[in-house]
């Protein structure tokens, strides 16, 4: 039988079936038009609730009447975003910020992308997201994969923006610029957009939002062709909702305050940074880009509540010195998702925080993206939580068989938020979404006696050592536990000599730390007292100055397969 939410089955209120009609006509969490949804950590402005209506309203009639948009269309964003990379006490990570002036703020990223989704949905169109770092080709792949007619893109990839779409035959006065002046013909947005016209909420049934794209992220592409992946606005709704449930059981919304740090082109960021927020009417306070004195400055100046983080930025607030200078007592609990959490990373996190609560939430792309969440009063380590209400999921073992409670098997989920399917990848999309609906998430999983659900691994990343399953993810965690290893990653190198797969280590350790074979050897004794036979690193240990990973915060596992033909390895003795 199905495992089911303990929750009861969540109830979408009647004309609010669209996102737009959710967020902005909420009887149950209703705002008022001074109140603020969106505040620029730095300078301080704010976005008021009316405001954003306002401007929403303003572009799409500009959208209408200039370009001749209608529904059904697609609209790509394609701007420079945020890379993490986790060095010696560093993060790198890239964001340009758009200006928005006059009334309504002063240069705050999280408004253009605000304006724009809302905007496209507000005239029933679909947002194609796409990462600011693509080259021409990606790019143009993505265009043409999502059928994009519009793209909005920086002055700073204007030249890889315009060559993609005129590829993509996306028409010159189609391509439009966030900033400040015209570059290469290109218009900034506002100039051409918005005027004094208002437009017309277009709304959709029920059934209607089941079918109506609402947005096209892409799947990351680790394990293959990148796929747009198609989420409803009832998928989105659903998740809002979901979400709402679990995490507003036991808080006061007039007392939140959530950090915005996270991309929006990622569902993560734009699920529980953007919709749910601005659902409930709490306002978020938003950075141009991750910078560890900017972050720490805003947590403290606004008194955040609630941190909507990923691992990386919770490895700088375990360990980096400068944290301690700065008052996290108001900061209530974070919430941690887009990749794996180690329970040693979340104790030594809450313990530096003074008792901050820090859970986990489990999702994909594919289910909107959050599936599983703990309760704030019930955290339980290296727990991702819960089913979301409304959501029923099966764990199944390598013979296809249905198990129960305490053992793996790779986890199926059913759910309003499961997505349509993948853009023109019908076979893709019967292969990752069954006839009884439930997705199959490639992910292994075991289910406790209380529900709770932990995520094992992926079963793409397994590493089969002379048939014995290795997880890359049991690896890292034991790694991390080590004083003289700051970040890492496990992946399987094929050894032709031995005719099957090696677990290999690729670490970051501080600067005065060697780099050579006694620390080599070192981690390696390490490992060998706490793992059995198989699980050695036989494929030996790399030092990297950051593990290559995604904005999300997960490990681009292809880099490293990529280059781990042709890299100096020490292999330390077993």
């Amino acid at each position: 039988m199905p495992f089911k939410s303990k929750f009861p089955d969540i109830q979408v209120p009647d004309g609010q079936t669209d996102i737009l009609s959710l967020l902005f006509e909420s009887t149950k969490y209703p705002k008022k038009n001074e109140q603020p949804v969106l505040i620029d950590g730095i300078s301080g402005r704010v976005i008021t609730f009316g405001g954003l209506i306002e401007l929403v309203e303003k572009i799409t009639a500009g959208l209408q009447h200039e370009l001749n948009f209608k529904p059904g269309e697609t609209v790509a964003i394609f701007s420079p975003n945020q890379v993490i990379v986790t060095d010696h006490f560093n993060s790198i990570l890239y964001r340009h910020v758009w200006s928005c002036r006059g009334r309504y703020g002063r240069n705050i990223w999280a408004v253009r992308y605000c304006n724009i989704h809302m905007t496209i949905f507000f005239i029933g169109g679909t947002v194609a997201l796409v990462n600011g770092a693509y080259n021409e080709n990606e790019l143009q792949y993505h265009l043409q994969e999502a059928d994009a007619t519009v793209l909005f893109c920086h002055e700073d990839n204007i030249s890889t923006a315009l060559k993609a779409a005129d590829k993509a035959e996306i028409p010159r006065n189609r391509v439009l610029l966030f900033g400040d002046k015209v570059v290469n013909g290109v218009k900034p947005y506002t100039s051409v957009l918005v005027g004094k016209r208002r437009a017309k909420h277009i709304k959709y049934s029920a059934e209607e939002a089941k079918t109506a794209t609402a947005y096209l992220p892409f799947s990351s592409g680790t394990t293959g062709t990148a796929k747009g992946v198609m989420l409803t606005h009832s998928n989105i709704t659903a998740n809002v909702l979901q979400f709402t449930e679990v995490e507003l059981q036991r808080i006061d919304l007039k007392q939140e305050k959530i950090i915005g740090v996270l991309p929006f082109y990622h569902v993560f960021g734009l699920t529980c940074l953007l919709q749910a927020p601005l659902y409930w009417g709490v306002p978020v306070i938003t950075l141009p880009r991750f910078e560890l004195t900017s972050f720490c400055t805003a947590m403290q100046s606004h008194r955040i509540t609630i941190g909507i983080l990923v691992p990386p930025i919770l490895i700088l607030l375990a360990k980096h010195p400068d944290v301690g200078k700065y008052d996290f007592s108001s900061l209530r609990e974070i919430i941690c998702g887009a990749a794996p959490l180690s329970a040693q990373l979340a104790r030594d996190v809450s313990s530096r925080l003074g008792g901050t609560v820090v859970k986990q939430g489990y999702g994909m792309s594919e289910t909107s993206p959050v599936a599983t969440m703990e309760e704030t009063h019930d955290v339980l380590e290296g727990c991702v939580g819960i089913l979301l209400p409304s959501m029923e999921a099966k764990i199944i073992d390598d013979n296809g068989n249905e198990v129960g409670n305490n053992e793996r098997g790779e986890l199926w989920m059913k759910g309003p938020n499961i997505m349509l399917g993948y853009t023109k990848r019908k076979e893709e999309t019967a292969n990752t979404v069954d006839r009884d609906g439930y997705l199959h998430s490639g992910d292994v999983a075991i289910r406790d006696d209380n529900g709770r659900f932990y995520i094992v691994d992926r079963i793409k990343e397994l590493i089969k050592y002379k048939g014995l399953q290795v997880a890359p993810a049991e690896l890292e965690s034991l790694l991390l536990k080590h004083s003289k290893i700051i970040d890492c990653a496990v992946i399987g190198v094929h050894s032709e000599e031995k005719g099957t797969e090696l677990p290999r280590a690729y670490v970051v350790v501080p600067e005065d730390v060697p780099r050579n074979e006694k620390t080599a050897q070192e981690i390696q004794d390490y490992v060998i007292k706490s793992v059995v036979d198989y699980k050695k690193l036989r494929g030996g240990i790399v030092f990297l100055d950051a593990i290559p990973k995604l904005a999300s915060g997960k490990i681009l596992r292809r880099v490293l397969r990529d280059r781990a033909a042709n890299e100096a390895v020490i292999k330390p003795k077993l």
